[in-house]
């Protein structure tokens, strides 16, 4: 893929061979709820940010496809057979390394990634861990990987030194949720930031980045047994206390927290209303604008008397115990909404979260 407007930009590589032992299936095949492979959307994404993207892998994309030179041979060889190709059209050119299990990452981190000045590599840190297959590979790293290659080692561990730029969580947050700058290994990583629907299961809890699909939700959650469906849907209102002409919010959150919490909303109300079907409750982070969908709460039933219910139960406890924060914009200023949670019966936070709870306002 070739965007010419990009000349200045970054080349592209895109990985999409690998095992996928633990997801069951072929990573780069899936289809997402919006019916795009794994593998194609983040093509897409890689071709707005850099000048020309290439597929290392088994051509599963529309994209110039390199072929590994031995069959899961592992990623560092991957990058390197990339390499050899690029680096006929330029020697000093960054490159941008993809994973096609990178499932959540957005274009704005990718941007940042291409824009960063520094001639070296630029390389995030999520969870302590470097994660090399979402970041900007510098030329003298590209072929300092192929030299070590050539000696018999493998590991990605082994290129980056102290001369890469590491970029802390902190610094990612100011772009992103961290936890989009991480891959999906198993089939419960999809489902719950709400990449697919989680198909036979009778509870779908997930925490998504991207926009949410009103009509997928209601699809997954109308069964043949179930009599009746309600479905909640919170969106963007232009207004909130004390502040006129809201103009966008900004969702963010603990995901691993806020996801068992979530879960731990659903089990509860199983419990209180054993006769319900299905129960979705799927919330976004990010930035969303007016009439943007911010979270539903979706239950079905044999008969309708438990729904409304329900329904009302789960959004009134979510509001009050996820740690999900709220920042808004509006017409005359910004900040973060008032806290009003109530974590008293949530075992899932730790101390330190409750504690940053009480420093950091929430909705």
């Amino acid at each position: 893929m070739i965007n010419p407007s990009l000349d200045e930009s970054p080349f592209g590589i895109l990985l999409t061979g690998g095992k996928s032992l633990r997801m069951g299936q072929d990573k780069a095949k899936i289809t997402l709820a919006d019916g795009r492979s794994l593998a194609q959307r983040l093509a897409e994404i890689l071709g707005q940010v850099c000048s020309y993207v290439i597929e290392v892998g088994s051509g599963v994309t529309d994209l110039n496809c390199v072929h590994d030179s031995i069959e899961f041979g592992g990623p560092l060889r991957a990058i390197c057979d990339g390499w050899n190709l690029l680096r006929e059209r330029d020697r000093s050119r960054p490159v941008i390394v993809m994973g096609c299990d990178m499932a959540e990452v957005p274009k704005e981190f990718l941007d940042f990634l291409a824009n960063e000045s520094s001639q070296r590599s630029v390389v995030p840190i999520v969870g302590g861990y470097i994660q090399p297959l979402c970041a900007k590979w510098s030329a003298h790293d590209l072929e300092k990987a192929t030299r070590l290659l050539a000696s018999g080692i493998s590991s990605l561990r082994n290129v980056f030194d102290e001369s890469a730029l590491l970029i802390d969580e902190e610094t990612i947050a100011t772009i992103t949720d961290p936890s989009n700058i991480s891959d999906v290994d198993t089939p419960y990583d999809l489902f719950s930031r709400a990449l697919v629907s989680p198909g036979d299961a009778d509870d779908w809890v997930a925490i998504s980045s991207s926009d949410l699909d009103i009509a997928i939700v209601n699809s997954w959650v109308v069964q043949a047994r179930s009599g009746g469906s309600v479905i909640f849907c919170g969106t963007v209102r232009d207004f909130s206390e004390g502040r006129p002409n809201v103009e966008s919010l900004r969702y963010e959150c603990y995901f691993q927290p806020a996801l068992k919490t979530l879960e731990s909303i659903v089990a509860r109300a199983r419990s209180r209303w054993p006769e319900l079907v299905r129960i979705a409750v799927i919330h976004r982070t990010g930035t969303l604008h007016l009439r943007d969908i911010a979270v539903i709460v979706a239950c079905s039933a044999p008969h309708r008397g438990v729904l409304f219910e329900s329904t009302q139960w789960i959004i009134d406890t979510l509001k009050k115990e996820a740690p999900i924060w709220k920042f808004e914009t509006w017409a005359s200023g910004e900040d973060w909404a008032e806290c009003n949670h109530n974590y008293l019966d949530v075992e899932v936070l730790s101390t330190d979260i409750q504690r940053n709870c009480s420093a950091v306002p929430n909705s």
